[in-house]
């Protein structure tokens, strides 16, 4: 019979094998979940029959603001049953001890069998994540008609005002001083948001051990840091995964877009995902087009009298494992990270 146990060392082999198609889980196993910069005590969910793991459910830390309050909240990662033992409602058993490891847990771009469990397990999905894309080269009618659907959001978004500072190309991030320093200075701006200071950005973006991620930084007139916008380029592909700066900076956002895709003349496929309706319709003014699904991101609270605990988020692709797993899993399966 399957049992919960605390998570030992000794458990990541048969983890690892449970998790079979991520081939690359290994290398970024250690920085994921036990860096002692972002990590005090790993303890996700682990099912064990005997001597095998049968079930898991990774934790990754969230420090994050919420409601105007500093809150310790998880995000829910790597959900995995046996396929052998699925159909018991083992499933359920994982994220009922999930529900009991912080006040509020999160969920992002989670599988439909996930989702499912998720939704009767009283877990609240936001209404407000969507994928932005634009598209440089037209390979079906469809292709044809989304373009055409781009300039249109182009010509909606009329001229773009000139950024009165200088946007700059960086391979790392500004100094830790000033990103804390913008942090502090705009954190109080967003409903719900996970921090993104430097410890986080630096540990996420700068320390992968299978991704190059590059920032492009902005300044005023007076060479103070505006906001940085993280981007990812695989092969053809430029990633908009994160952005720090005021949440509702319209006309930055859209001088960062441009310059971003000024730069890339080569790219084929622009996106970016966000909850945020502002850099929504600043990426659209800018020739994108919103997608007709949207990524599924989910969250329960067990804080006193959250009653929309799905509401109100500022979230980009960076966050959560899914960005961290698909640059992975695209460096792996180019060879570079085997």
């Amino acid at each position: 019979m399957a049992e919960l146990n605390q998570y030992r060392p000794e458990h990541r082999p048969g983890i690892l094998k449970l998790l079979d198609d991520a081939p690359f889980k290994d290398r970024i196993w250690d920085w994921q979940f036990e860096d002692p910069a972002m990590v005090r005590d790993f303890d996700p969910v682990v099912l064990v029959e005997g001597d095998r793991v049968v079930g898991f459910n990774g934790v990754m830390p969230a420090r994050m603001i919420y409601l105007g309050e500093r809150v310790d909240g998880i995000w829910s990662c790597d959900f995995y049953v046996d396929a052998s033992f699925r159909g018991q409602g083992l499933g359920r058993t994982i994220k009922e001890a999930l529900m009991e490891k912080g006040p509020v847990i999160m969920s992002f771009g989670v599988s439909a069998r996930a989702a499912s469990v998720l939704g009767h397990m009283g877990w609240r999905r936001s209404p407000d994540v969507w994928t932005y894309r634009h598209l440089r080269r037209s390979q079906s009618l469809r292709d044809h008609l989304l373009r055409c659907l781009q300039f249109l959001n182009r010509l909606t978004g009329g001229s773009l005002p000139a950024h009165q500072g200088h946007l700059q190309w960086q391979d790392s991030l500004p100094e830790a001083a000033e990103v804390d320093a913008l942090w502090e200075s705009i954190c109080q701006r967003f409903t719900k948001a996970v921090v993104r200071d430097y410890q986080y950005l630096d540990w996420r973006y700068q320390r992968h051990p299978l991704a190059d991620y590059r920032f492009l930084v902005a300044r005023d007139a007076d060479e103070k840091l505006e906001a940085v916008m993280v981007v990812r380029v695989n092969e053809a592909t430029v990633r908009v995964v994160d952005w720090v700066g005021a949440p509702d900076e319209s006309a930055l956002m859209r001088s960062m877009v441009t310059r971003c895709m000024v730069d890339h003349p080569n790219a084929t496929v622009f996106t970016v995902t966000t909850s945020s309706a502002a850099m929504g319709k600043a990426f659209e003014h800018c020739g994108f087009f919103r997608g007709r699904t949207q990524p599924a991101f989910f969250v329960r609270s067990a804080l006193p009298d959250d009653a929309d605990p799905e509401q109100g988020w500022f979230i980009m692709g960076g966050d959560s494992d899914g960005e961290l797993l698909l640059a992975a899993r695209e460096r792996f399966s180019q060879g570079d990270g085997q």
